[in-house]
């Protein structure tokens, strides 16, 4: 039975409030199995890391969506690594199995919150351990400038490209960035051209007056999550019911 798999950032999170895309997508999807990977800040190496850690257990059949973010983004260690898995096919009885076996040992370093009290999710590994932000910042400022570099794009381009035409599975690849022109990562502006149109909660805000929505807040918007999983399910539609 095939199985979706989507690894992400905060673009891929879910949510039991709203219909967000993965769920929507977990929902309709034929082989009932699923795995969605995603926290906030997320940097673009953790995630190919995670989606890189799991090919073992990847099956010819199975549908990959990886999101990547910006490359600006820098990753810190964290001193106590946390299970990556945000939402799944598997039974409640199966978690601490899903603790063991799926990690996350990173966190963005804009993420870090230096108040949590030691033992938290943000405490990072010895030396950096409760080091300020303003200290964490300039340590990794260096770290910012050369993962954005065209050098460090030209790279990942080149790895991404040599996976997909390796693999034998069905692999999506997008970005809520246009950072990077290639043919096989489809960017903001090609998704907002295809389904016409790109709306956050930003844009709620702005279109509310300050009523609804939050101000700077540039996640999808429930129309937009919407939109994207039907984009999705129209794109690949030998994986959903429709």
């Amino acid at each position: 039975m095939s199985k979706l798999w989507i690894i992400g950032d905060s673009f891929t999170g879910v949510s039991k409030e709203k219909n967000y895309w993965p769920e929507i997508l977990c929902s309709k999807f034929k082989g009932k199995n699923y795995y969605v990977s995603s926290k906030s800040s997320r940097d673009f190496q953790t995630i190919i890391d995670i989606f890189l850690r799991n090919l073992k257990d990847i099956n010819s059949e199975d549908f990959v969506i990886l999101v990547l973010p910006t490359l600006a983004r820098v990753r810190v260690p964290r001193r106590y690594e946390i299970c990556d898995v945000e939402h799944c096919s598997y039974e409640l009885q199966n978690h601490e199995e899903l603790k063991s076996k799926h990690h996350d040992f990173f966190m963005g370093a804009h993420a870090y919150q230096p108040d949590n009290l030691i033992g938290s999710d943000f405490e990072l590994e010895y030396p950096l351990t409760g080091i300020s932000i303003e200290d964490l910042d300039k340590k990794v400022k260096t770290n910012y400038i050369i993962n954005s570099s065209n050098a460090s794009k030209q790279n990942y381009i080149e790895i991404l490209c040599s996976l997909k035409e390796y693999l034998p599975f069905e692999l999506f690849i997008w970005s809520w960035e246009n950072e990077i022109e290639s043919e096989i990562i489809t960017t903001k502006n090609q998704i907002t051209k295809q389904i016409g149109f790109w709306h956050t909660i930003h844009d709620i805000w702005e279109e509310t007056n300050g009523e609804y929505g939050t101000k700077a807040d540039f996640h999808f918007s429930e129309k937009m999550h919407k939109a994207f999983a039907d984009y999705l399910i129209v794109k690949f539609p030998q994986f959903f019911n429709v």
